[in-house]
């Protein structure tokens, strides 16, 4: 996710997190979305560790 915008996750704002959680279910091809899972658990431990709203991921 910080690569793709070029800013660290925690600058990053409600939209840009869904928009990017969108593309990677958009992209992916295989059944089990294990990358998608991933991406999304280090966001919500991102999120609980820097005291900021689940909102993000919903």
């Amino acid at each position: 996710m910080a690569l793709h915008f070029g800013k660290i996750p925690t600058e990053l704002d409600v939209e840009q997190v869904q928009e990017y959680l969108f593309l990677l279910q958009k992209r992916s091809k295989t059944p089990s979305q294990t990358y998608f899972k991933h991406c999304a658990y280090g966001t919500r431990f991102l999120l609980k560790f820097e005291g900021l709203p689940y909102e993000y991921l919903h």
